[in-house]
């Protein structure tokens, strides 16, 4: 299986896809892809930048790094490539 990783669509989006191509592809299913420079995350940033998980009443539930959460994902063997985080939700 190919190497599960997390890409910057912008400032406030990221998707979880094995190439930036299949992430841009992900990603222009649900938005206008309009975006400057989509990038993968550094891996200093994959541990910095945090996911906050809440329950259906957006009640925080918890805090834990992109690299954790990503982990627990494909542990889980969830589909990919697959939105993974926004500020905007």
């Amino acid at each position: 299986m190919a190497e599960i990783k997390i890409f910057a669509m912008n400032d406030c989006d990221w998707v979880a896809a094995t190439t930036l191509e299949e992430a841009i592809e992900e990603y222009e299913a649900f938005s206008d892809f309009d975006e400057e420079s989509p990038r993968e995350l550094t891996p200093e940033e994959m541990d910095q930048l945090m996911f906050h998980e809440t329950d259906e009443d957006d009640s925080p539930l918890a805090k834990k790094s992109f690299r954790v959460k990503l982990d627990e994902m494909i542990e889980a063997r969830e589909a990919f490539p697959c939105f993974f985080a926004s500020t905007q939700y």
